[in-house]
């Protein structure tokens, strides 16, 4: 047992950038000797920390944290999961930071900004998703490139989050604390409930669509709150500033959101909720424009798509797939309207 907690406290130095070469050998040494701890480590070496501001200790101190953690074997998703690159799950099951990371994502501790000091991140790739257990026991599960941002002193009480991305939550219970959930464009505040919530930040529209419980969603430009009901959706699409004219044209002020409560979109099969799918590996589109359909693939798949013709941006798509690859969706696409495609070295090209 003492050696494998030496073999972790080096593995913890390497990764922070600590391990002098003198300790290279014994940790190559330790490595041949505990291979588990090895191989989870490699796991791990797929994350990236990203802490300019940090200090040495405090990186090594949470590395320590996860390590100690690792014990259980890392879970290989099926072989079919949808997109590259294929992802696997590491269940951290006591670590307070961060109780679940997937290998597809990233995490790391502030990053010298003054409004984010304190604030710890996890970032999920273009085709992966990650899984999370908060200090309170709130459960996410994050979409392929979101992102989720929340206070050290989350433990103590102050229960709030940023997201960028589509995050699925199932929140811990607290009447003392409500949860509170931070995106560009609406403030969603709950006590302990399950909801969906897509908030790209370099999307137009956000929603958030009621699982169970009651949450309250806040449009930030507009100043409103809205009570959501159990299989309600929240939709909030946000302008733009008008263009300038001449060059003496005084700055225009965007015109405000629009904001529609909406029964949730359901599945014609079994009317269940569309919102959240993503989560069992699901693709769900409903009456979507091309050009967001493709944004959804770029992330899913980790991949380029352009559209070639303007008109067919705006083409809209309604199906379901599950577990595909990208080429068997291109070519349901194909079967639902007149499109043509092709797959280049970089890219896939739409027209």
């Amino acid at each position: 047992m003492e050696q494998e907690q030496k073999l972790w406290e080096l593995l913890g130095k390497e990764l922070s950038g600590r391990l002098t070469e003198k300790e290279r050998p014994e940790l190559d040494i330790l490595k041949k000797q505990f291979p588990e701890a090895a191989r989870q480590y490699e796991i791990l070496g797929s994350l990236q920390f990203r802490s300019a501001e940090t200090p040495p200790e405090r990186k090594e101190e949470l590395l320590g944290r996860i390590f100690a953690a690792a014990s259980d074997p890392a879970e290989a998703l099926p072989a079919e999961m949808p997109g590259p690159p294929r992802w696997r799950k590491l269940w951290l099951a006591a670590v307070p930071l961060a109780a679940a990371l997937c290998a597809g994502a990233w995490f790391w501790i502030g990053n010298g900004k003054s409004e984010d000091k304190g604030w710890s991140t996890v970032q999920t790739r273009k085709g992966s998703k990650s899984k999370l257990t908060l200090p309170d026991g709130t459960e996410v599960v994050l979409n392929a490139g979101s992102s989720l941002s929340y206070a050290e002193g989350f433990r103590d009480g102050a229960r709030e989050v940023r997201l960028n991305g589509e995050g699925y939550f199932k929140v811990a219970q607290n009447a003392e604390h409500p949860f509170i959930v931070t995106t560009n464009s609406v403030v969603v505040r709950v006590l302990g409930t399950e909801f969906n919530l897509q908030a790209y930040d370099s999307e137009s529209k956000t929603e958030t669509t009621l699982i169970s419980g009651k949450v309250e969603v806040t449009v930030k430009k507009e100043g409103k709150s809205y009570l959501l009901e159990p299989r309600q959706k929240l939709a909030v699409v946000s302008n733009p500033p008008p263009a300038k004219t001449g060059p003496a044209a005084v700055r225009n002020e965007p015109a405000p959101p629009k904001v529609a409560l909406l029964a949730a979109d359901t599945d014609d099969r079994d009317s269940s909720l569309t919102a959240g799918a993503w989560v069992e590996n699901r693709l769900v589109f409903n009456d979507e424009p091309l050009e967001i359909l493709a944004r959804r693939l770029e992330r899913w798949y980790n991949v380029e798509v352009e559209i070639q013709d303007e008109a067919l941006k705006q083409t809209r798509f309604t199906g379901s797939v599950e577990n595909e690859p990208v080429s068997q969706i291109l070519e349901i696409l194909t079967t639902i309207k007149p499109i043509k495609y092709k797959v280049t070295a970089t890219k896939i090209i739409i027209y």
